[in-house]
């Protein structure tokens, strides 16, 4: 018998604030949870650290190193983000798949 399992992923950029709340509101129904975080000038990271250490056989955690330009470019950033290659991991979609 093949054991289905349930993943989810979570993105997260400056969510210090909810991210115990998100993740406990999830944790219990998943059998693993990956969390990608990305540019955090809050405590994001400790916060995730945190909750990977009370759920160290559920949660793995990895940060996205590049600079995303997504939703409220300026227009010189939009100019420059257009100018990339479609799989440039500085786009949005790219950093979401």
């Amino acid at each position: 018998m093949i054991m289905k399992k349930v993943s989810g992923i979570l993105r997260v950029k400056n969510d210090s604030r909810f991210i115990r709340d998100c993740i406990e509101s999830c944790i219990d129904a998943l059998d693993e949870l990956i969390i990608v975080h990305n540019d955090c000038t809050d405590s994001s990271p400790l916060m995730i650290e945190r909750m990977r250490e009370q759920y160290p056989d559920k949660i793995k955690v990895f940060e996205y190193p590049y600079k995303v330009y997504g939703p409220g470019l300026t227009k010189e950033e939009y100019d420059y983000a257009c100018s990339l290659p479609a799989d440039s991991p500085h786009l949005l979609c790219n950093y979401y798949n």
